[in-house]
């Protein structure tokens, strides 16, 4: 996550791109397909003969409600969703792919900023398929938690 958000969309790290909005959206998209294949490489070559697991560590920020309300249940949900499930999500969620949350969001977006189509690069189904379970555990590097509440007019 860092490579991408912060090297592809900011400048904080390499390569410093600076191209917040759409680059670290290419970059998550090919990072999670070099995951998958580098998963099943090992799985097949290398797994038989050392044994050994494969997984990520994400880094993300927690979410919780700031009140018991349903809008601020809804909106830790959908932070949680569109942050640690753009990376998660594809990887370890029964039907794979990125959240449909995350996907209207960007797919909104995009249009209202006269984008010809979406910043959130598709995955075609095999595509889908081949990245869904490419983990043997789920790490997750965690240092600060939001308590959130839905902004009027969302």
């Amino acid at each position: 996550m860092q490579t991408c958000l912060e090297g592809y969309g900011n400048t904080y790290r390499a390569p410093a791109l600076n191209r917040h909005g759409v680059a670290e959206y290419l970059c998550t998209h090919n990072l999670l397909k070099a995951h998958a294949s580098a998963y099943h490489l090992f799985d097949k070559q290398y797994r038989p003969l050392y044994g050994g697991k494969i997984g990520m560590s994400l880094d993300s920020n927690w979410a919780e409600p700031k009140t018991d309300s349903p809008r601020d249940r809804e909106a830790a949900e959908l932070y949680l969703r569109t942050h640690l499930g753009w990376y998660a999500h594809p990887v370890y969620s029964a039907e794979g792919n990125y959240p449909l949350e995350l996907i209207k969001l960007v797919d909104e977006k995009s249009r209202q900023q006269n984008y010809s189509r979406s910043r959130l690069p598709k995955f075609t189904p095999e595509e889908v398929a081949y990245i869904r379970g490419t983990a043997d555990f789920f790490g997750l590097n965690h240092y600060t938690t939001y308590l959130l509440s839905m902004a009027d007019g969302e």
